[in-house]
């Protein structure tokens, strides 16, 4: 019997897959860079990319017909039967600029303090080291646009403070009474969220001043709140944001609002 494994065909075609073999073998460095770009440009965004979080709720809007016991029952069995109570009603009321107006005035959503870094900036939310306070009227809401304040720290007891569209900065104590043109502040150290080796000196900080509208609109485009079934009187409400503490006080002051 012959043996065909040693016929020409055969070694014709080994040969033929070895150098396209070798040919790949030949560019291995460049495969071995493309996965070491990947895996780098990977981890850069993972290390630096804002995550987004949502946070959700849920309501149980009471029918005064129905007793507790016929509630639980609904909600246990999956099938709530008809309610009485409009819906759709408490869902623009959960959805409407007079609730909203509330949670703004009742967290100050109007200012907002970032941390500004080499890479990215981000959010301080209620861990600020000082705190921006107006005096009297500001004049955001008649202009119609929101304001940004470049805030930098130099000691215990003095910062320099310049709007950020600007070049020109003003040095200041904590504590002063500082007027940039479109109102009174003052800015205080929040003893708080101040750490005791002074890391939250020489550092810089923005303070993004809106007025009361854009804050509304702002909040209320994130906001989500939907009825969970047709038949159903229970009500469900999200928000997405960069801050999952953010928007989860934002959603409990909804409620809070909401039952008052």
């Amino acid at each position: 019997m012959n043996n065909t494994s040693n016929s020409p065909i055969f070694k014709e075609e080994d040969n033929n897959l070895r150098e396209e073999i070798d040919k790949y073998l030949f560019q291995w460095k460049w495969f071995v860079l493309g996965v070491i770009i990947t895996l780098t440009g990977a981890f850069l965004y993972l290390r630096y990319a804002t995550p987004i979080y949502q946070s959700s709720a849920t309501i149980l809007v009471k029918d005064e017909k129905k007793g507790e016991a016929s509630i639980l029952e609904d909600l246990s069995s999956g099938t709530p039967g008809f309610s009485s109570v409009n819906v759709e009603d408490e869902i623009q009321i959960l959805k409407s600029k007079n609730l909203m107006s509330g949670v703004v005035d009742d967290l100050n959503l109007t200012t907002q303090y970032l941390l500004e870094g080499n890479i990215k900036t981000v959010e301080l939310y209620n861990s600020q080291p000082f705190d921006f306070t107006f005096i009297g009227q500001d004049s955001l809401s008649n202009q119609g646009y929101s304001r940004q304040l470049e805030v930098e720290p130099i000691s215990n007891s003095k910062y320099k403070i310049k709007e950020v569209s600007k070049e020109t900065s003003s040095g200041h104590s904590f504590g002063d009474v500082v007027n940039l043109g479109f109102g009174k502040f003052t800015i205080v150290p929040n003893k708080t969220n101040l750490s005791e080796n002074n890391s939250w000196i020489n550092k810089k900080y923005i303070v993004r001043l809106l007025p009361q509208f854009s804050a509304i609109n702002k909040y209320q485009s994130a906001l989500t709140v939907e009825n969970i079934g047709r038949r159903s009187s229970v009500i469900s409400l999200s928000m997405q944001s960069e801050n999952s503490k953010k928007s989860e006080d934002i959603l409990n002051n909804i409620i809070k609002q909401f039952n008052n």
